[in-house]
């Protein structure tokens, strides 16, 4: 995963598909979701782990999504709170606030 200039959030890599197969994307793809949900404030930070990743906005409001290409959506649950740290492990995500 990276992150552009403009906070535009791309990946490539493994991504689970909705018949649970697998889909190696070999070039990188905006993450479109992201990009929608943010409405043009832009990603600040991003976190990717073995099956699931998070992006932080401009704003702090967190979002996550699985794969590549998986839907994104608004952490509700930590959403408001002032952001310190994210970690992204295997299946499981930590967010410090």
């Amino acid at each position: 995963m990276f992150l552009d200039s403009k906070g535009t959030v791309y990946g490539y890599g493994l991504t689970k598909l909705k018949n649970h197969n697998t889909e190696r994307i070999y070039s990188p793809i905006e993450i479109e979701d992201v990009s929608d949900l943010t409405e043009g404030l832009g990603c600040i930070d991003i976190f990717a782990g073995d099956t699931e990743s998070v992006a932080v906005d401009a704003s702090g409001l967190p979002y996550k999504w699985d794969g590549v290409t998986g839907k994104c959506e608004i952490m509700t649950e930590v959403s408001g709170r002032y952001i310190m740290e994210v970690a992204v492990g295997n299946q499981n995500i930590i967010i410090l606030t």
